[in-house]
């Protein structure tokens, strides 16, 4: 396959590199959001001081979502702040 040279004003190249830039950041804040909005049943075990059997009792009968990867169980910081809320009532 034959290359092609192309030649384009500097502002346009400059203006691409900030877009990318923005882009690049906008993907790491992504990240960031996502990796704190899910923890791992472990640390929910330890942040609820519940041993694994209650956590597969509340996930069987649908009191509390979780999202399964391979092996490892996740549940939203959203989800088990709901759950405090509505034990409290």
């Amino acid at each position: 396959m034959k290359e092609s040279l192309l030649v384009i004003p500097e502002h346009f190249l400059k203006s691409i590199n900030e877009k990318q830039d923005q882009i690049i950041d906008l993907l790491k804040q992504q990240k960031d959001v996502i990796s704190n909005e899910y923890i791992t049943e472990a640390e929910a075990r330890e942040l609820f001081k519940r041993k694994a059997t209650w956590f597969w009792q509340m996930r069987k009968s649908g009191i509390l979502p979780f999202s399964k990867v391979g092996k490892s169980i996740y549940y939203s910081r959203k989800d088990l702040n709901q759950l405090l809320s509505d034990s409290k009532k």
